[in-house]
């Protein structure tokens, strides 16, 4: 079974993963895309994909816990 952990910056660890390797894939499993500003993620996205030349994996979902959306002051039917 894969290790699970949560990091604070998944795109932070994958640029300087990106920078060590050229020959293996580099997964973040998923952004909760509503929580973040989309344009943000998908510039950062696209850079680490540059430097690692195609070599990112990149997910994006919308959470199920209303909760967090709350804590963020977003409507959760609009996420």
């Amino acid at each position: 079974m894969p290790a699970r952990s949560v990091l604070s910056s998944p795109i932070v660890v994958a640029g300087a993963l990106a920078s060590l390797t050229t020959r293996v894939r580099i997964g973040m499993a998923v952004y909760v895309l509503p929580l973040t500003n989309p344009l943000h993620v998908a510039k950062e996205s696209a850079t680490i994909d540059q430097m690692s030349e195609g070599q990112l994996a990149f997910g994006i979902v919308r959470s199920g816990f209303a909760r967090q959306y709350n804590i963020y002051n977003i409507d959760y039917c609009e996420s």
